[in-house]
């Protein structure tokens, strides 16, 4: 008898489903595991889009760099030689300031400052740039002229 009991209690929890909803789980979880792997993958898109462009920021900063390392050495070449690159002219010290496009795109302009003529000493400020980036440096130059050796 007590056999016969436990069977009744077994088949008065079974769950049968109602007409017409068998599937909805299913559905439901296929739905739900869609929107999960959507999201994940549209995360996933803006993080690599986020790196692509840190990318070319490093790369446009380094040629903003150089460029403004190329004024610097073009005004210096100005100042010792007297001769501007540009325009295949002499040109006074002074007229060393240089605004120039290079092949790549980028571009510089320099300042020349003669900030203390008597014992050679100058500033040379240059910014670099291309696209959204810039770069400047500035370099102060004291020359000193050589002193005659005692006899």
């Amino acid at each position: 008898m007590k056999h016969e009991t436990h069977k009744k209690t077994l088949k008065a929890i079974s769950y049968k489903p109602k007409a017409g909803t068998r599937g909805q789980a299913m559905l439901l979880t296929t739905v739900m595991m869609s929107g999960v792997i959507l999201s994940v993958s549209a995360i996933a898109g803006l993080l690599m889009l986020y790196q692509v462009r840190q990318a070319t920021d490093a790369v446009d900063s380094s040629m903003a760099f150089y460029a403004a390392d190329a004024g610097v050495e073009q005004t210096l070449y100005c100042y010792f030689t007297g001769f501007d690159i540009q325009s295949d002219v002499d040109i006074a010290a002074d007229g060393c300031n240089q605004e120039l496009t290079l092949t790549n795109g980028a571009s510089f302009e320099t300042r020349f400052i003669l900030d203390k003529p008597e014992v050679n000493m100058f500033t040379i400020r240059s910014i670099g740039s291309i696209n959204d980036a810039e770069r400047a440096l500035e370099t102060i130059f004291s020359i000193k002229t050589p002193q005659a050796s005692p006899p």
